[in-house]
């Protein structure tokens, strides 16, 4: 089992039709998550990534995952549209991109995958613009919880987070990386 079922699962229990994911990448969970949901109804679906504007120098200062090559925004585009989701990229960093998006007046988004830039202050930033979209039945899933690591991921601000406001949930299983060293599971965190 792959940390990432959890949130196919959770899609699917919770019957989430509107997909927000900041980290498209190469689009494959992205597209795995559309098909999912559309077991129930109609989806909207919004990707944030840098997509091929990804540099060396962010990728250095991010800690994640490296340029796609051969992926590029118009080609992640055309993968996702032909499901019939109505599909919203969004190219550029989240400091910027997401602020603009919430100006836009978005209602609640059902299920929010964050995994995107992996230093801490993109992950606070981009928390602070996930929590303007969240309503009681909105389901957050953080990846990249590295439970041997505080210096980057998103273990320091989950672990910071109000426990009288959020439910927090570590989700299974946690998977080890032998080439980094790094043990990484996923988190769940919703309103109380």
């Amino acid at each position: 089992m792959s940390r990432y079922d959890n949130l196919f699962t959770l899609i699917d229990q919770h019957k989430c039709t509107t997909l927000l994911e900041i980290g498209t990448f190469r689009g494959d969970t992205a597209l795995k998550m559309i098909k999912c949901a559309q077991k129930h109804g109609d989806v909207t679906y919004y990707g944030f990534d840098m997509f091929e504007s990804m540099t060396p120098d962010v990728y250095k200062e991010e800690l994640s995952k490296g340029p796609t090559t051969g992926f590029h925004y118009t080609d992640i585009s055309i993968k996702l549209k032909v499901t019939g989701a109505n599909v919203a990229l969004i190219k550029g960093n989240t400091r910027q991109t997401l602020p603009e998006f919430i100006e836009c007046d978005r209602s609640p988004i059902d299920f929010i995958f964050v995994d995107g830039g992996h230093s801490l202050e993109t992950i606070e930033s981009d928390w602070k613009c996930v929590q303007q979209l969240m309503s009681k039945d909105t389901i957050v899933v953080f990846d990249d919880y590295f439970t041997n690591r505080e210096d980057f991921g998103c273990k320091p601000l989950v672990d910071s987070l109000d426990k009288d406001r959020f439910n927090v949930e570590h989700l299974e299983p946690t998977q080890y990386y032998h080439e980094t060293d790094l043990n990484i599971r996923v988190v769940k965190v919703t309103l109380k």
